[in-house]
């Protein structure tokens, strides 16, 4: 094995406030990018916009041996009511600071809760206005998001914006992508990042304990399984106290940890050789694990994933971790008409079903209609998800754009679903 220390051979940027001399130098790498600002705000836009720095709006600029090659603006004027309107930021608490404890003083409450959508002293997060860096730098985008948590140290979110068109850049390797609601008008995607997904601390996973269970039940409090899940937790726990570290158990629960504390839970199941058979019967999986070279033991199913949204971009880590743990080679996720999707799916594979069932020892015999066509049973009436480690490594290019199929024809049904179980 070789290592070899990035920081020994590649210069390292040191971010500061900017300055109005660091105009001449960040524009041709603004421009090299993009000559839209310069077109529609005039050619010293960012002269005007560096003067403009205040207590609510800062600039940032990243340097080499005294070079600026970087910049970020940064605002915490953000109007957080219509983004609560258009994207799914529940778990964030719509990126409002939390409320403390306020009494029975019913005027004082009153007075907080009007506060709370008029004045944006309440608001949790920071938002990128603009960002460009030196493509010889790429890959230390890092740095601007730690020196802008620094600079407004009472905020817990940093949020960016991009056009729906515009393919992602590096920096959002550390956001989450925001779901938009079904209500939303917003024109851009939302992606959004915690301070304490950045600042240091490994998460990790490992086998988890009777003592977790504590734990869990803090993370399932606004959950309304959350009793079958911890009763299916529960009884893993138990199995794995009996057989680790001597044998591994044959399903099991996993606690993601954070800095020494749960942050997460994964509850499986392993692969029986009657279930897995099935799948691979009525539902392409031979596309993405050839089923000759990967025994059902091979296999496990995700029952539930539960995690600290705030660690959304570590779902890969996590079930990379669990793969190696668990002795598994593949991951399967069923969704079933009704079902609370888990947020694992953009880490996933969908698999298409098949039109005709495959031969299977454990599948009763076919159905035919009347012209002589086989027809799959309606028993396994949901969606499969899949994933394996070579997946799991595998970067992955996400395409925000809109795509709009007007009709309710053979043709435009075959076409949506040709591009969302398409598995290359």
């Amino acid at each position: 094995i070789f290592l070899v220390d990035a920081t020994q051979y590649r210069p390292q940027l040191t971010i500061r406030i900017a300055r109005v001399e660091d105009h001449d130098d960040l524009v041709p790498i603004f421009d090299r990018q993009t000559q839209v600002l310069t077109k529609d705000h005039g050619e010293y836009y960012l002269t005007k916009i560096i003067n403009a720095q205040n207590v609510s709006n800062k600039v940032l600029v990243g340097e080499v041996s005294g070079n600026p090659v970087g910049l970020m603006g940064l605002t915490s004027d953000i109007d957080v009511k219509i983004l609560s309107d258009c994207f799914d930021l529940k778990a964030f608490n719509h990126l409002y600071k939390p409320r403390e404890p306020t009494g029975a003083n019913k005027k004082e409450e009153m007075k907080k809760k009007k506060e709370k959508s008029t004045n944006t002293a309440l608001t949790n997060a920071v938002c990128i206005t603009m960002f460009c860096l030196d493509k010889a730098h790429e890959g230390q985008e890092l740095p601007f998001l730690l020196e802008a948590f620094r600079l407004f140290p009472d905020i817990d979110y940093c949020i960016l914006t991009i056009p729906h068109i515009s393919p992602e850049i590096k920096l959002l390797e550390n956001f989450t992508y925001i779901q938009p609601l079904p209500s939303n008008v917003f024109s851009h995607s939302l992606y959004l990042v915690h301070r304490a997904s950045i600042h240091g601390g490994e998460i990790s996973v490992r086998w988890s304990t009777k003592d977790d269970l504590k734990a869990f039940k803090s993370l399932l409090n606004s959950l309304d399984n959350r009793t079958e899940i911890l009763e299916a937790a529960a009884t893993r726990v138990e199995a794995q106290a009996k057989q680790l570290p001597v044998n591994r158990p044959i399903n099991a629960c996993f606690t993601v940890v954070f800095n020494g504390e749960a942050a997460g839970m994964v509850v499986l199941n392993g692969g029986e050789a009657r279930d897995i058979s099935t799948l691979y019967s009525e539902y392409a999986v031979h596309e993405i694990v050839p089923q000759k070279k990967t025994p059902p033991n091979a296999h496990a199913t995700i029952l539930y994933y539960i995690c600290d949204p705030s660690f959304a971009t570590k779902k890969r880590e996590i079930l990379l971790d669990i793969l190696c743990k668990f002795g598994k080679k593949v991951l399967h996720y069923r969704v079933h008409p009704g079902d609370h999707v888990q947020d694992i799916l953009d880490v996933m594979l969908q698999i298409s079903p098949r039109k005709i069932p495959a031969p299977s020892s454990y599948l009763p015999s076919l159905d035919y209609e009347e012209n002589g066509t086989k027809q799959m049973s309606s028993r396994h009436n949901f969606a499969v998800f899949c994933t394996t480690s070579r997946l799991l490594n595998n970067p992955r290019v996400n395409l925000n754009a809109r795509i709009v199929v007007v009709g309710a024809t053979s043709t435009a049904l075959s076409f949506v679903s040709k591009i969302l179980l398409d598995t290359r």
